[in-house]
């Protein structure tokens, strides 16, 4: 999709997903943070996207990690146009299945293939070849 095609994004919701915008980062990162005082939690309602919540504090972004009975995940984990995503289905191309697309047995089904990986004492026994 080229910029004439795009769908106008309104703010504050367009810092999201608004290419552009990304191209001043000093200007995004004032404009986040204004968003991040007076609205933390933002639901996003753009032509063409479909609607998503952006939260911008790290104790919600927690807090909602912790709600699986509220939040849910989702297999378009990655935000992009409506467009994209249903190029994808009339292609037949497979969903995304990983973790950050899973729930419940689902989820801890996958997790526990690498758990193992993960823990402390693994990380650490890999820490130089990480560094």
């Amino acid at each position: 999709m080229n910029r004439e095609e795009a769908p106008a994004v309104a703010a504050p919701g367009g810092w999201f997903i608004a290419p552009d915008l990304w191209t001043d980062m000093d200007q995004w990162h004032r404009e986040v943070a204004a968003i991040r005082r007076d609205r933390p939690v933002l639901l996003v309602e753009q032509p063409g996207y479909e609607r998503f919540w952006v939260l911008t504090r790290h104790e919600d972004v927690f807090a909602v990690s912790r709600d699986n009975a509220n939040w849910h995940n989702t297999v378009r984990a990655v935000l992009g146009p409506d467009l994209d995503y249903q190029q994808m289905i009339e292609q037949d191309l497979p969903q995304p299945k990983s973790l950050v697309q899973l729930d419940g047995a689902d989820h801890r089904d996958h997790r526990a293939v690498t758990n193992d990986w993960f823990k402390p004492a693994a990380v650490g026994s890999r820490q130089s070849r990480i560094d």
